[in-house]
């Protein structure tokens, strides 16, 4: 007698729970034939997979989107050249030529200008004759290993977008944490060409672990770079790099300016007459000048870059003479006249560019002297 198979009421529970892994087959009970209900969580897992594929298709395309409107923008250096408005422009002074930079009021990324106010006019605290320099008074560093710029030979003649990183004697980069500030920055960028004829003094930003600053580099031949720092550990030093357009200029053919007629130069409607008194080599000597507008002197001289005024002074034919010079502790603005003290360590010609504020404008005037 054949028995009849049975089965408990707890298996029967057991077998008709929703199986929790999705299935692609409907499976029945092989008692009661009744199907297991398993196709609303199998459609439930479909439409959360197709809800991931939709989710990614959607940041891809706003990925590329992304990409192909960056690639459509103007370049970062180019915009800011747009905003800055820098535009090019000859000012005569006495014998000589000197290509200057004009920007709009409140520009602060070409800081040596013919006109445009600075971001931060702060007056002087510690004013002070200062030579920055190593090796001598009056002495730049070839730039080796410490000063490199991640392009030096150019083609274009235009503005160029400079990137450089600078390091120490043991070849450890210098970030701006590692930096003094200087008269408002961690870094002065003096670009001069070779004949003494473009001078800019600029303040380059850190970003993207690469200094950055914009030059105009619209003539062929070589510019000198002079990067003018303070670590917080070690001297202060100016580094010095050559930098060509196209050819390199061969030193010794060079036409410089001639002698400044009385030290006088005239830029806008301010005029700047120059004293140097070089008597002595090797010696700190007086270098002083005198600011007047229509025979008058100036009324409204500020301080520019926490001081009173800057020189720049190169001689002629050395590009590795470097003078960076700032006014005594005592200025008279009422007067207008600057006195700046300087030591030169070699006879010859020199070029110096003088910058003041007056007014709102920065203006740089280009005097040539000599040293007996």
């Amino acid at each position: 007698m054949k028995m009849k198979k049975t089965t408990s009421k707890s298996a029967s529970n057991k077998t008709s729970k929703p199986v929790k892994k999705p299935v692609k087959i409907m499976k029945t009970n092989k008692i009661s034939s009744t199907p297991i209900t398993i196709y609303q969580e199998e459609k439930s897992s479909k439409l959360f997979e197709n809800s991931k594929e939709i989710l990614l298709a959607a940041v891809c395309v706003l990925v590329i989107f992304y990409v192909a409107l960056m690639a459509s923008m103007p370049r970062k250096e180019v915009i800011d050249q747009m905003k800055n408005g820098q535009v090019a422009n000859e000012q005569r002074t006495g014998d000589q030529t000197v290509s200057l930079t004009i920007l709009p009021e409140g520009s602060t990324q070409m800081t040596q200008a013919v006109s445009g106010t600075q971001q931060k006019p702060a007056v002087s605290t510690m004013p002070h004759n200062e030579m920055v320099a190593a090796g001598g008074p009056d002495s730049t560093v070839e730039a080796g290993k410490r000063l490199v710029f991640k392009i030096d030979k150019f083609q274009k003649l235009a503005t160029q977008p400079l990137k450089f990183n600078l390091y120490d004697e043991k070849g450890a980069e210098i970030t701006p944490d590692y930096l003094e500030t200087q008269h408002d920055y961690k870094v002065h960028f003096v670009l001069v060409s070779a004949d003494l004829r473009s001078y800019q003094h600029l303040h380059p930003d850190y970003r993207n672990s690469v200094w950055n600053v914009s030059a105009n580099m619209s003539q062929p031949g070589s510019y000198f770079a002079y990067v003018d720092i303070e670590p917080v550990k070690g001297d202060a030093v100016v580094l010095r790099k050559e930098l060509v357009v196209r050819t390199a200029t061969n030193l010794k053919d060079v036409k410089y300016p001639g002698l400044t007629k009385d030290l006088k130069a005239i830029v806008k409607d301010v005029t700047a007459v120059a004293s140097p008194d070089p008597s002595t080599l090797n010696r700190p000597s007086n270098m002083n000048f005198a600011l007047t507008r229509g025979g008058k002197a100036v009324n409204d001289l500020k301080p520019y870059l926490a001081a009173f005024g800057h020189v720049v002074v190169l001689k002629q034919g050395a590009p590795e003479l470097y003078l960076h010079l700032h006014p005594g502790n005592i200025v008279d603005e009422t007067k207008a006249i600057v006195p700046f003290t300087a030591t030169f360590s070699s006879a010859g010609r020199y070029t110096a560019f003088a910058e003041f504020k007056i007014g709102k404008d920065v203006l740089t005037f280009p005097i040539t002297f000599d040293v007996p």
